[in-house]
């Protein structure tokens, strides 16, 4: 994955020139794994697809916010009792999230998200293909839910925000963004998505919690049922490559998720 973001470096970057060059010189003799890269661009970003997400972290990239952290537990019993002890007792000014996403082989690919509040009900929506996503783009998908939802409808006086994903990559790598290109990176489309939440809410702060969709949490019972009956709803992303702007799809579609009929059960 580092000789394609080698690739996509701009010509205006010092180091494009001399990539350039190297892929010149002996492509014949001395085939490397940028020549295949080039020679076969659909193919190298498509054999692991969701994998530029999946890398650990590096120096760089998007400028942290210590408003913006990530919290995973050494396990699950910790995870369930922080988890079910904050949502009984949330402070006030809190709005918390639960977001899922599910990955079924010949249903298709869905995600979901419910922010708890006496009338509330998961958002659901269907990203696309068994065969054209991973399970991970279904995780980050139901963040992106989270985030989209709440922004539209958490009051004006919120100073936390609590997101809970069962997805530890998915916190690592959007409290420490990844070093690449805008837009390449549904992990920088997040933290971009944050990032105007904090925007549009700059006393508050922003807590990615991490709970297993089996822990026995209710909001998270309800979030991963919602994303595996969202793999079966209408389709509304045919085709797309793995990197493709999950955040796009959510913004096209989220009324049309909202309008389909929920499920039965809600948080109270």
């Amino acid at each position: 994955m580092a000789i394609l973001r080698l690739l996509e470096l701009p010509d205006s970057n010092p180091a494009a020139k001399l990539v350039k060059t190297i892929f010149k010189r002996n492509r014949k003799t001395h085939r490397s794994s940028i020549h295949q890269a080039l020679a076969h661009p659909l193919n190298a970003c498509r054999a692991l697809p969701g994998l530029p997400e999946a890398l650990d972290p590096v120096k760089g990239g998007l400028k942290t916010d210590d408003r913006i952290t990530g919290l995973i537990h050494s396990s699950k019993e910790e995870a369930v009792i922080f988890t079910l002890q904050n949502i009984t007792e949330r402070p006030a000014n809190t709005v918390i999230s639960s977001s899922d996403g599910s990955h079924i082989p010949g249903k298709g690919v869905g995600a979901a998200a419910l922010t708890l509040d006496a009338n509330s009900l998961p958002l659901r929506i269907r990203i696309g293909e068994a065969e054209n996503h991973t399970p991970y783009d279904a995780k980050l998908a139901g963040i992106q839910l989270a985030i989209a939802n709440v922004r539209n409808t958490a009051p004006g006086d919120t100073q936390f925000f609590w997101f809970i994903t069962d997805c530890q990559n998915a916190i690592q790598n959007i409290t420490k963004p990844l070093k690449t290109q805008p837009g390449m990176s549904t992990c920088i489309q997040i933290r971009k998505s944050l990032n105007k939440l904090l925007t549009i809410f700059p006393r508050s702060k922003i807590t990615i919690i991490w709970c297993l969709s089996s822990s026995g949490v209710q909001a998270t019972i309800i979030t991963d049922e919602a994303a595996k009956t969202a793999t079966t709803l209408h389709q509304i992303l045919t085709s797309a490559p793995s990197t493709a702007p999950i955040q796009k799809t959510i913004k096209a579609n989220l009324q049309a998720a909202a309008d389909q009929p929920p499920p039965e059960a809600a948080v109270t």
